[in-house]
Formats: structure tokens, sequence, C-alpha cells
């Protein structure tokens, strides 16, 4: 990602909800975008297609569960399908992001997983920031 401006969204994926984020790295910053529900597959992915019409990202950010210790959390695998389903319905690029710490980190009122994407993403965009 290096020396252009980029569009990316990040999704903090769960089997009920999904949050979903958006940023750039123009700025090197995310915001929260909405939280889609995730129990209806088909309608989930018909949200996930206008939110990427409507914002045309160049990439796609997925969290992806680790253990403090750094070993892989029992829900990875799914988060890891989810990726490579968006990858193949969407024809972007998916890179999956550590989210170790972003529930933590998002505590608010009310669902917070819109707000842990955005967390996500700026793990990503702060990287990127670093080698541009």
């Amino acid at each position: 990602m290096k020396n252009n401006i980029y569009t990316l969204i990040a999704f903090d994926f769960g089997k009920r909800r999904i949050g979903v984020a958006i940023g750039n790295t123009l700025t090197c910053s995310a915001r929260p975008l909405k939280i889609i529900d995730a129990k209806d597959k088909k309608n989930c992915f018909i949200t996930i297609a206008e939110v990427i019409k409507t914002w045309s990202p160049d990439y796609l950010v997925v969290g992806l569960p680790i253990y403090p210790d750094g070993s892989k959390h029992p829900f990875s695998e799914q988060c890891s399908r989810f990726a490579k389903q968006l990858s193949q319905k969407f024809s972007l690029n998916v890179v999956l992001e550590d989210e170790r710490w972003s529930s933590a980190l998002a505590k608010v009122d009310g669902p917070d997983d819109a707000v842990a994407a955005a967390i996500i993403l700026e793990g990503v965009l702060n990287a990127s920031s670093h080698t541009a």
C-alpha cells in the first residue's frame, strides 16, 4: 500500500453481528460504519455488497481472533472462511488482521462491533503508514 491513497473496509466478523468500518490511507484513520445482522447469510451478503458498491474500497480487512499468546482462537477458521468468501464474491484483496484487543478497546454503550471493526482497521492503517 505504498504512496497511494486507498479506501479500506474492515469487518469484525461474528455469528450474530458483523461490525463494519471504513478508513483510508490518506488520513490513516477509521470510523465505525454499521452493524450487519449476520444470522441471515443471504441478506448479510446483500448488505455487504451495498456497502462495497457505495464506498468502492481497494482492500477489505477481516479481524482474526488470536489468543494473547499468539495462538489461533477456535473462531479463527470461521473468520478466515469469511475472508475467503469476501475475496471470491467481490474480487478484492482481503487482509486478515490480529483482533485480539479490539473488543476490549471497543467498549461503548450498546453493540460495539462497528467500533471494534474501526480499531482493527486502524491497526492496518497504522502499519501501512510506517511502510509508506
